[in-house]
């Protein structure tokens, strides 16, 4: 068989290949630089907006909502942002685009290792929603102990709502394959809220009054934690966040309505 030969004009590419490689390269360096420069101002702006926020909250941070999806967890967060905390929802980076940068990805792996619990989720002043109801990963259900070890003065929030809105929210919010976020709540085994009930329905309804009631106690026993109770979808509820985090309610702050 004839040996296989290459033109020699296929040569002439080698030299412009090693111009790209060197220019992808530099390109790579200076986007590398410059997010350094990027993540270092954030740090910096971030230093700044936390110890404001601490000096302008009444009750020390974090700030832990408590309750499930759907129960005003997006209200809290807008309402908090609104008055310049630094919150998470869902999500626990900045830029996030995956669901790697979810914060739940992160708190498993906190918790399989025995570390803090919000430990590399971007120190955030508040945490409005970072359970998963796919994976039925629920630390403020069963993590507690963990939190109060290692966030001692942690503020928690009771969000309440009315539990009959709260479940038809669940049954209306589709989730993968359109499995309802209530069917996929029912099916979760949580063995610490001791419930037995046999129904979808049922069963949320005591998922909702257990933990509301698993969470005073909880203060109650762990007094070195604030406790905030707000009933989302009352009338009074900014007044309530107002009168807890600054000391008076949004009717008497301008602008904060």
């Amino acid at each position: 068989k004839p040996k296989m030969t290459f033109p020699m004009r296929a040569l002439s590419f080698a030299p412009s290949a090693v111009r790209h490689v060197k220019q992808r390269k530099r390109r790579k360096n200076a986007i590398a630089s410059s997010n350094q420069a990027i993540a270092k101002s954030r740090r910096n702006n971030y230093t700044a907006w936390y110890e404001e926020s601490q000096s302008r909250s009444l009750l020390p941070l974090p700030i832990i909502v408590t309750m499930f999806p759907t129960a005003g967890t997006m209200s809290i967060a807008n309402y908090l942002r609104c008055n310049k905390f630094w919150v998470s929802h869902e999500w626990c980076q900045k830029d996030a685009k995956s669901d790697q940068d979810k914060c739940h990805k992160f708190m498993r792996n906190n918790t399989q290792h025995d570390r803090p619990l919000f430990e590399n989720t971007g120190s955030f002043q508040v945490y409005s929603q970072y359970e998963s109801v796919d994976y039925c990963y629920f630390p403020q259900i069963t993590h507690l102990d963990a939190i109060h070890r290692d966030y001692p003065h942690a503020t928690f929030m009771l969000n309440l709502r009315d539990v009959d809105d709260w479940m038809n929210s669940t049954f209306r919010w589709k989730m993968f394959r359109d499995m309802e976020m209530g069917t996929r709540l029912a099916n979760c085994n949580y063995t610490s809220l001791n419930f037995f009930e046999k129904y979808p329905h049922d069963k949320l309804r005591v998922l909702f009054l257990n933990q509301a009631e698993n969470i005073r106690d909880f203060v109650r026993d762990h007094p070195t934690h604030a406790l905030v109770k707000v009933v989302i979808d009352g009338d009074d509820a900014g007044d309530i966040l107002g009168r807890s985090f600054f000391g008076a309610p949004d009717s008497e702050r301008p602008g904060k309505q």
